[in-house]
């Protein structure tokens, strides 16, 4: 990879100067997830004897964003962008300037008195992130719809922030993915588009997907089962946060997995703030159960940037992708046909990503596809 920070300007995507870095940092991307990195932007050039040209314009918090373009192969792809919140100098010869994908802004903005009837949940998530359009930061929103109607309502004196609401369509069983992503808004790479996406799915499912092997491009993986109390629980209850003697729940248990053996482990959540219909907590109930039942099965591979399919070309963030490996954790096998295949050989969604842009690695989050 060949790596380099660049600022835009927030709300429209213009582009300004190339900002020169102590290091490149390690970003990360997350479906449904606001993202952070913390980037050491030199401020002074010492051969010239002046401040490097646009560092200070460029990183101004609330009105710039930090991009990390890779020139490889002398083209630009787009690998992070995110608005700038924070920025510290000190005595030293850098800035630590904190930048955050553009998801964040939905925890900043706030909505008024909304209510929906039989609506899909995609187009509610839009509803809702376009009557914060006025004075925003320029997004366009892409919807696939879900397939889920739902009806409910919010009021202004609830508080309620964009981002409780897009986590709330978020929790439930069928319910919404989104993410923010940026592309060029013209040949000459001059500015850029800021688009949200949403929908039942984010990514695709190729009928060939990248391979990822080890022995090949793989250099280590973590193969994590976990069953704590964050993610494992086969006896959950989804309960509102509305007030009063009475609060609304509903409960949902795998009764076959405890019949089975297991011992039960039970869990309670608000999935969202004032939720008090019954059709909403119930939908939020069963994601709750099909999320928990069998606790959290995440795979992280950690590849070679340099060798390995490259993100924003080969593939995107959540799209299927295939792992095989062999190894000590996972022995090869014989196969149908009496051949030798991996030990792990399955099917992945990249639901995230992590790339250290300067140990040249990426690193994608993946979970096994439903079969």
């Amino acid at each position: 990879m060949a790596v380099s920070w660049h600022s835009f300007d927030l709300v429209s995507g213009r582009r300004g100067a190339r900002l020169v870095t102590e290091s490149l940092g390690t970003v990360k991307r997350h479906i449904n997830e606001a993202n952070d990195v913390t980037v050491p932007v030199r401020m002074f050039d010492h051969e010239r004897g002046r401040p490097f040209p646009g560092w200070l314009e460029g990183t101004n918090h609330g009105l710039t964003m930090l991009v990390a373009i890779d020139t490889t192969d002398h083209d630009e792809d787009i690998l992070w962008g995110g608005m700038v919140v924070r920025r510290i100098r000190t005595i030293g010869p850098t800035a630590n300037v904190s930048a955050v994908t553009l998801e964040h802004y939905f925890g900043r903005r706030y909505v008024g008195d909304v209510a929906w009837d039989n609506v899909d949940l995609a187009q509610i998530a839009a509803d809702v992130v376009d009557s914060i359009s006025d004075d925003g930061i320029g997004l366009t929103v892409a919807t696939t719809p879900t397939g889920v109607m739902l009806g409910g309502e919010y009021s202004d004196s609830e508080d309620m922030r964009v981002a409780a609401i897009l986590d709330t369509l978020a929790a439930l069983d069928g319910g919404i993915e989104f993410t923010v992503e940026l592309g060029w808004a013209n040949a000459e790479h001059t500015a850029l588009t800021k688009t949200l996406r949403i929908g039942p799915r984010i990514g695709l499912a190729p009928l060939v997907p990248t391979v990822w092997s080890y022995p090949g491009c793989v250099d280590d993986f973590e193969f994590v089962e976990d069953f704590t109390t964050e993610y494992g629980a086969n006896d959950v209850t989804t309960v509102s946060s509305g007030e009063g003697d009475s609060r609304p729940s509903e409960r949902r248990t795998d009764e076959a997995l405890i019949a089975g053996g297991y011992p039960r482990y039970e869990k309670r959540d608000t999935p969202g703030t004032s939720i008090t219909r019954e059709t909403t907590l119930e939908s939020a109930a069963d994601a709750m159960l099909a999320d928990m039942r069998l606790g959290l099965t995440q795979l992280t591979i950690k590849a070679d940037a340099r060798t390995a399919p490259r993100f924003g070309r080969d593939w995107f963030l959540g799209d299927d992708l295939l792992g095989q490996l062999s190894c000590d954790a996972f022995p090869p096998v014989m196969g149908p046909e009496g051949y030798v295949v991996p030990g792990f050989n399955r099917r992945l969604r990249a639901v995230g990503v992590e790339l250290d842009l300067d140990g040249h690695k990426v690193n994608p989050i993946t979970q096994e596809v439903d079969a």
